[in-house]
């Protein structure tokens, strides 16, 4: 099968002639307040949910900043539900739209309308969908949710528009649909299956769970003394080439932690969206700039993982069939 590249990932970037350097800055990450109609058990952010606005201009006038700094992605994080959020999120992916940003946004799916993907297609995003299970019960168990049926049908409507914008060669097929699901004990057996029912057409990222939040009150029986599969199954799978990462730069690690800065809805500024503990400044106080300054300092001073809130020593990259390619 041909390689399979998420527009607006690294790999896309590489792909036609704009290689992503180190301390480039990338991508701009943003949560909205915290607001979600799930209850998942991985959940990490779970007993961190900041719910206080930093207010329209702020944000805008950091994502300006990094313009002109000359990041490519802005990115709107899976902590809750972003499209709960709609009208923010409208506003913000016009004014992004406005430079030439590629937008990448995490869902649950459940709230997706046919105007919504419209509009999410017209205005140059990409969209991540997170399904945990094919299964019915699986997936209710997993979510705390009644929402499968209709999560698998909005995702049928979003494919079918969405493949309009899939760009294929010889070499490798770009989509701007992906599918995002953890690997865990309840779904261990699903993940070939999924991963097969993206085809050609949906770019699959498989990652292993993070023990922070609701996920470390269920840690047994979502992971527990399996993690060590669980991750080789997530390389194994992954498209992004490292399970673990949703945006892997060709080194190994992780975009969101190298080339980008995160901003939660206080305008703390975070080492990555899932580094919830690691705060670095506040775009109340802080410039952009400074900030990102400030993080590369910070990533040295520990060492530079390839992931910070999985930072378990590990020094190898593994292709989609388990087999290590390469040492880092």
């Amino acid at each position: 099968m041909k390689e399979r590249i998420l527009y607006g990932n690294p790999r896309y970037f590489e792909t036609t002639g704009h290689e992503i350097r180190p301390h480039d800055l990338y991508n701009i990450i943003m949560d909205m307040p915290f607001t979600c109609n799930y209850d998942c058990l991985k959940c990490y952010r779970k007993f961190s949910e900041y719910k206080d606005e930093v207010g329209m201009a702020a944000r805008k006038k950091a994502i300006k900043h990094a313009v002109d700094m000359g990041v490519k992605v802005f990115v709107l994080a899976g902590e809750g539900e972003p499209l709960y959020h709609w009208d923010i999120v409208r506003e913000l992916v016009d004014f992004c739209a406005s430079y030439g940003l590629i937008t990448i946004i995490y869902t649950n799916g459940s709230f997706l309308t046919e105007d919504k993907v419209s509009y999410l297609y017209d205005n140059n995003a990409s969209i991540i969908i997170s399904i945990d299970s094919l299964k019915e019960d699986v997936y209710s168990k997993l979510t705390r949710s009644n929402s499968f049926k209709r999560v698998m049908e909005r995702l049928e409507m979003t494919r079918s528009m969405f493949g309009n914008a899939v760009v294929k060669n010889e070499s490798y097929t770009i989509t701007r649909l992906a599918i995002i699901t953890i690997a865990m004990n309840y779904n261990q057996d699903e993940l070939g299956e999924i991963k097969e029912m993206c085809q050609d057409d949906i770019f699959f990222i498989c990652n292993y769970p993070i023990q922070k939040g609701s996920a470390d009150q269920h840690w047994q029986a979502i992971a527990g003394d399996n993690l060590g599969v669980l991750k080789e199954l997530s390389h194994k799978f992954t498209d992004t080439n490292k399970g673990g990462l949703s945006t892997p730069l060709s080194n190994g690690k992780c975009a969101a932690l190298y080339n980008g800065i995160t901003i939660d809805t206080n305008g703390n500024i975070l080492a990555c969206p899932a580094s919830v503990d690691n705060k670095i400044g506040n775009i109340k106080t802080d410039s952009i700039e400074q900030v990102w300054n400030t993080q590369k300092v910070h990533l040295e001073n520990i060492g530079n993982p390839s992931c910070l809130p999985r930072n378990n020593g590990e020094r190898f990259l593994k292709n989609h069939d388990g087999n290590i390619i390469r040492s880092l």
